[in-house]
């Protein structure tokens, strides 16, 4: 997932790095005094469902006015299987015989993995479940939780947007 920001100016670099820093201490400070946050996190541990390094980053997520999110979606291009005469198997995908369509794809999914979750729009969305049922893709929700750091009133509003996203977490997990 890239963490770029959007906006790319000198001052406004400086600005959301001011953000990213504050809303970095905000993190770090509900992982390690916050009860709810820790408990949230204790019982996906519990059910087996450790969170990896870096689950809960903050993010310039644009004029998108949110607190935070959760879920990135991994989208994979799905490949062609060929035979041992380099002939591609029958039924092995709707892009198999056409290579620029292939192509086409690998492109349209480049573009899409550059745009940060936070600021992809229900467009982006449909033209990933759209190629899903075309078979050109395959969709995996993994879990992450994102923090719109330019939008985070406080340290509260951060540890209550934690909170929040964690239950959605706790609710993949199951």
């Amino acid at each position: 997932m890239s963490t770029s920001s959007p906006s790319a100016s000198g001052a406004d670099s400086a600005e959301q790095a001011k953000f990213r820093e504050t809303c970095d201490s905000y993190v770090k400070s509900g992982l390690t005094r916050n009860v709810t946050i820790q408990f949230l996190i204790n019982r996906l541990i519990g059910m087996g469902c450790d969170p990896p390094k870096g689950f809960i980053r903050c993010m310039d997520c644009g004029d998108k006015q949110a607190g935070g999110g959760f879920g990135v979606v991994e989208e994979t291009v799905v490949e062609s299987e060929k035979a041992g005469d380099g002939r591609v198997k029958e039924g092995t995908g709707p892009q198999a015989s056409n290579s620029a369509s292939s192509s086409h794809v690998k492109e349209n999914v480049a573009r899409r993995s550059g745009v940060a979750q936070c600021l992809r729009t229900d467009e982006d969305l449909r033209k990933q479940l759209d190629a899903q049922k075309e078979g050109k893709v395959r969709l995996k929700l993994l879990p992450e939780i994102f923090l719109c750091q330019q939008h985070l009133r406080n340290e509260e509003h951060a540890h209550q947007s934690m909170a929040h996203e964690l239950i959605h977490a706790i609710d993949l997990c199951r």
